[in-house]
């Protein structure tokens, strides 16, 4: 879900993968999930920055926190998850928790799920 803000070549090298991208959740669940384990890296600057402003690398125009969640829902629910990586944030720029608590919530929809 969602890639932007990529140089040239981190875009060729997706362009040339098997990688699936969707711009959208509603993209993302119009495509039949693969029948094997997922494996799923949860890159926290994809929330877009004014929910989730303390990260190193944000980029504008990102999905919302409620967007990710319905994503993580999705895929709780109807695919084969078997192990979760995360990125973080920068606990220097979030002096008041606000990205922190984003971000769990955001993995909480994941881990909540019955499966």
């Amino acid at each position: 879900l969602d890639a932007r803000d990529l140089d040239p070549a981190e875009e060729a090298a997706l362009r040339e993968s098997k990688v699936m991208r969707c711009a959208t959740v509603s993209e993302m669940m119009e495509h039949p999930l693969p029948d094997m384990p997922i494996l799923l890296h949860f890159d926290t600057d994809i929330i877009d920055r004014s929910e989730a402003p303390a990260m190193n690398y944000s980029a504008p125009n990102g999905p919302s926190s409620e967007e990710v969640q319905e994503a993580f829902r999705y895929l709780a629910r109807m695919g084969d998850v078997r192990a979760v990586s995360m990125s973080t944030w920068n606990p220097a720029l979030d002096p008041d928790g606000r990205t922190r608590d984003v971000c769990m919530k955001s993995l909480q929809a994941l881990l909540e799920n019955p499966v």
